[in-house]
């Protein structure tokens, strides 16, 4: 914002400035030409003295020419004496007399002379102006500083002949010192005048010219703060001023109908701002909706790629889990703790059901591992069961063939029923500990026809979350298809929507193509679960059977365990008669033989019991091959 000039006052002021420059123009002026003066003066003073000392010389030189040249030195001394003016004296410095040869006759100096140090200084040039004085037959002037050298030739007139040279040195200072003081005086009485004739100046420029400028500027600084209803000072004078104060006039006329001017251009300019603010407003309002609803679909496009770019890792993520599933891997565990969305909780339910399948094929594979082992224990102990049984049967029959001769082999009587009460013990043991391994068989079996079915069940799960992810991936495809519309629509500004909506339509397809071979290898390990419960079913009807085939061997071992001891306890009374021995042996002998029957269809179950063991780890190492290799 400009601001309104203060009133100048002081050397701000231009009148007092003008004035100050005028009496120093005329001071100066002035000052100089006193200078030019004084110098004048005091060259003009030095030169009639200069005149008269050397118009003296040449007095003093025709006067003392005769006795110079009788080198009559009182005489020529008494002449400087008698003839040189009483006012120079104080001027005078030195005065010496050469003869013709150069010799120096006499060497004055007056008594009235002051400066008698300067006599003293050195004045190497001197023998030189002397030798030239002594050539020359003319006047031989030099100035040096306040001294006046004047060489004048002595010449006698009558026989107009040299005889010798006068040599003088004046001093000036004097002269020079009386000029300045006439100076001073001068230039005091100029000052005094230069101060009057100043303050006229004043005076007259302050009536003249600096109060009329200081109202024009008074009138200007009002025109400058918007006044225009000020009356302009001066206007009928004809000189400068005048014209300025008519140009003034002339100015706040111009001025006064440019406010009136203005305030109509305001006024229209107000009213067009009005109009334009208001069209700015609704442009503005129109962009700011169209960039908020381009922004909004940018960040919905945005969050649409990166859902399905997420979207897409993760169901890689399931894929790899899946097919290392496929190939027998349950190792593999998914999570995206920052995610909570179907896809997470498919996740969660397939690391669940990976890691029951692993428990569950690990314990399957134990257990088979166990039958298989159990099965070849069982077989074994049926054969020798079996061979126990042969061996009774045959000292049974033996028995029989001897019962007649009864008393004469009461001790070998003794000594095979002795061994056979230890072979009968032996098989109650071993059908035990058959017992017992059937019970384990029946229990793991029971144990992995669960587990099975549980991954029967986590199939079937997988198998709705895969019909989530197929919803979910038909979803985006109609997202993309509408993204791709919009894009459309909007024209060039929407070829960059356009671009994303075509690649989230085609993550979309991958999605569906990915979870398309999801289900299929989920329908393969539910096939595949299928036949394991089948088969577990078949080997825990199988395990049931050995089960109670182990029971009633252990019912036939007791019984014959209990009828041994009855042979014990009777072999003691074997003289009570050879027809109870014989029904007993019989009996013995009977149920030997059931014995064989029961350890034959033992081997058969076993047989049968490990096949079915070898089927289960056939089929467990579909699953975990590298691991059931380990085990074995």
């Amino acid at each position: 914002m400009n601001t309104v000039p203060e009133k100048q006052s002081g050397l701000n002021s231009l009148g007092n400035r003008l004035a100050i420059s005028i009496t120093a123009i005329v001071a100066g002026a002035f000052i100089i030409l006193e200078v030019m003066a004084a110098i004048g003066d005091i060259n003009g003073s030095l030169w009639v003295a200069q005149f008269n000392k050397a118009k003296i010389a040449y007095v003093l030189a025709s006067n003392m020419a005769q006795d110079v040249e009788s080198q009559d030195t009182d005489r020529v001394l008494n002449e400087l004496k008698t003839h040189l003016p009483k006012p120079l004296h104080q001027r005078l410095a030195q005065v010496e007399v050469f003869d013709r040869q150069g010799d120096r006759l006499v060497n004055y100096t007056p008594d009235l002379f002051e400066s008698r140090e300067k006599l003293s200084e050195p004045l190497p040039w001197k023998p030189e102006f002397l030798r030239e004085s002594s050539r020359s037959n003319e006047q031989i002037k030099k100035v040096l500083g306040t001294d006046y050298w004047v060489s004048t030739p002595i010449v006698n007139q009558t026989v107009q002949k040299r005889v010798g040279t006068l040599l003088i040195r004046y001093d000036v200072g004097i002269i020079r010192d009386i000029a300045v003081d006439r100076i001073k005086k001068q230039l005091l009485i100029a000052a005094f005048g230069l101060v009057l004739f100043c303050a006229v100046i004043v005076l007259i420029n302050r009536k003249m010219l600096i109060i009329p400028i200081r109202r024009i500027t008074e009138t200007i600084v009002h025109l400058a703060q918007g006044d225009n209803t000020c009356q302009i000072p001066d206007q009928h004078r004809s000189d400068e001023i005048g014209a300025i104060s008519k140009a003034l006039e002339v100015l706040r006329v111009n001025a006064e109908e440019a406010d009136n001017l203005r305030e109509q251009h305001l006024a229209a300019e107000e009213s067009a701002r009005k109009q334009r603010e208001a069209a700015e407003a609704a442009e503005q309002a129109r962009r700011e909706a169209e960039m908020s609803r381009l922004e909004s679909e940018s960040l919905l496009s945005k969050e649409r790629i990166e859902y399905a770019e997420s979207l897409r890792h993760r169901i890689e993520q399931l894929m790899r889990a899946v097919d290392a599933a496929s190939a027998g891997d349950f190792t593999q565990r998914i999570s995206w703790p920052d995610q909570d969305d179907d896809l997470q909780r498919m996740a969660e339910c397939l690391s669940r059901l990976f890691e029951q399948l692993d428990a569950s094929i690990s314990e399957i594979g134990d257990t088979a591992n166990y039958l298989s082992n159990s099965a070849g224990q069982l077989s074994g102990l049926s054969r020798s069961f079996s061979s126990v049984a042969s061996d009774s049967v045959r000292e049974s029959v033996g028995a029989t063939e001897t019962s007649e001769n009864m008393s004469e082999s009461v001790g070998e009587v003794v000594v095979s029923t002795e061994q056979m009460g230890k072979s009968i013990k032996d098989i109650a043991q071993n059908a035990g500990e058959a017992t017992k391994v059937a019970e384990q068989a029946v229990s793991l079996a029971q144990s992995a026809a669960t587990n099975v079915q549980q991954l029967a069940d986590s199939s079937a799960g997988i198998g709705n979350v895969i019909k989530v992810i197929n919803s979910i991936a038909e979803q985006t495809n109609l997202l993309a298809l509408n993204a791709t519309i919009e894009a459309a629509r909007a024209g060039e500004a929407g070829k960059g929507f356009a671009v994303v909506a075509n690649e989230v339509k085609e993550l979309a397809k991958e999605t569906a193509n990915a979870t398309e071979e999801i289900e299929h290898r989920v329908a393969s390990i539910q096939t595949d679960t299928g036949t394991a419960v089948s088969a577990i079913t078949d080997i825990d009807q199988i395990v049931e059977k050995i089960s109670q085939i182990q029971e009633i061997i252990a019912s036939a071992v007791k019984e014959q365990a209990s009828t041994t001891q009855e042979i014990s306890d009777k072999i003691t009374h074997v003289a009570r008669g050879n027809k109870d021995i014989n029904h007993v042996i019989t009996n013995i002998t009977d149920r030997t033989q059931q014995s064989v029957k029961s350890s034959a269809e033992v081997d058969t179950a076993a047989s049968q019991l490990k096949e079915l063991a070898d089927r289960l780890q056939s089929l467990v190492s579909r699953f975990r091959p590298d691991q059931l290799k380990q085990a074995a």
